[in-house]
């Protein structure tokens, strides 16, 4: 047993600095700058991780690496180019769509998305604001409070910030995480100290599993320097929950070193599914990954008394029973193309949500508590 512990320590060691050695070639990837030896992350729940996609995505645009941001949205992937002011779109089975610039965006390391909008982060003090279909700058941006004293380098959106007014989770390689407001005013905030992470790249809020929220962040700063780190958004720590997406990703990619990119959570990529997504700033190409993060079970599974709404169809107000409610029971109203129109938090089983605003159509409505998703067909008639 002692002969296998040092070997163990000994080739975490020759990692480390094979990576560090790979990565100070390669300029073109977004290195945090104190990557440094740290203790080997071992992973504790593996049955977490089935793979459920992995795209090559340096061969789809020619060539090209250094991919930094990735958010799933309306049915596709945009990713952002590092150190550059190009973005890609590529469908939800890795074909590339388009390439284009959004003129006056540059450098973006990070995408994440209300459901309407899309905001960027350029490791600056403003998080920009995209009409994704006009593919253009919207103003007014969002810019960070300067007693918040932190460049942007992740953002992500969070609906249930601020009583439900929404807002993003802010960070930088090693600084603290804020939340902040609409407005760029902070909320609260996670202390470098407490999480502990000092190689912070890409995060995603999760309002899905059970005992959140979470947040996960895309770390540079393990021996992989592609590490998935779940925080305890209520303690600011680590729960012990990790993995090492060179190991699995990275092996099926073949990659020979990495670096940790954006990350995203969706419930829209695959059925009754939730994805924990990112991309690797890999070495040769970049890859688009998803696990599955959580297994919600369905409404049949559950139980038809479990979740009800009505009246369906409806031209104004629905009652929503779900029995068995937790505090963090969320529900979203998607349409047929996967964009969200309404969302907001269920206070009791028995809540009445307001779609008057709504136009005539079929839509999703989709309820999360404790960990589980349930959903609905909502036909509206305005």
């Amino acid at each position: 047993m002692k002969k296998i512990t040092i070997t163990l320590f000994l080739l975490s060691i020759i990692s480390t600095f094979s990576i560090k050695a790979q990565n100070q070639k390669n300029a073109s990837l977004d290195v945090a700058p104190n990557l440094s030896p740290v203790t080997t992350v071992f992973e504790n729940e593996r049955a977490l991780w089935d793979i459920q996609f992995n795209y090559n995505a340096t061969a789809a645009t020619a060539g090209d690496v250094g991919m930094a941001g990735v958010i799933f949205f309306n049915n596709e992937f945009w990713v952002s180019k590092w150190q550059s002011d190009t973005i890609y779109r590529f469908s939800a089975t890795g074909v590339l769509n388009s390439e284009f610039i959004i003129a006056g965006l540059t450098g973006v390391r990070s995408l994440t998305t209300d459901g309407s909008y899309i905001y960027a982060g350029t490791n600056s003090n403003i998080i920009y604001k995209i009409n994704p279909t006009l593919q253009q700058l919207t103003p007014p941006h969002i810019t960070v409070n300067a007693s918040v004293g932190i460049n942007v380098r992740f953002c992500t959106y969070d609906a249930t910030l601020n009583s439900g007014g929404g807002g993003f989770w802010i960070g930088n390689f090693s600084t603290n995480i804020v939340a902040l407001d609409m407005s760029g005013n902070p909320l609260s905030s996670i202390s470098a100290s407490t999480h502990g992470l000092t190689g912070m790249y890409g995060a995603a809020i999760d309002n899905y599993t059970a005992g959140g929220p979470f947040l996960w962040i895309f770390d540079q700063s393990g021996t992989s320097a592609t590490t998935l780190i779940q925080l305890n958004v209520a303690t600011g720590m680590q729960t012990g929950l990790v993995h090492d997406v060179l190991s699995d990703v990275g092996v099926a990619q073949g990659l020979s070193s990495g670096l940790a990119g954006g990350l995203f959570i969706s419930n829209l990529l695959v059925p009754t599914k939730i994805t924990l997504g990112g991309i690797i700033q890999g070495t040769p190409k970049n890859v688009l990954f998803g696990y599955e993060l959580t297994v919600p079970t369905g409404i049949d599974e559950l139980g038809k008394n479990l979740f009800s709404v009505y009246p369906n169809p409806v031209s104004d107000l629905i009652t929503v029973n779900f029995k068995g409610l937790e505090k963090k029971t969320i529900y979203t109203i998607y349409d047929l193309t996967g964009k969200i129109v309404l969302s907001g938090t269920i206070q009791n089983e028995n809540t009445s949500v307001n779609v008057s605003s709504i136009a005539s159509g079929s839509y999703l409505l989709d309820v999360v508590s404790n960990g589980t998703s349930v959903g609905r067909k909502l036909i509206i008639k305005n």
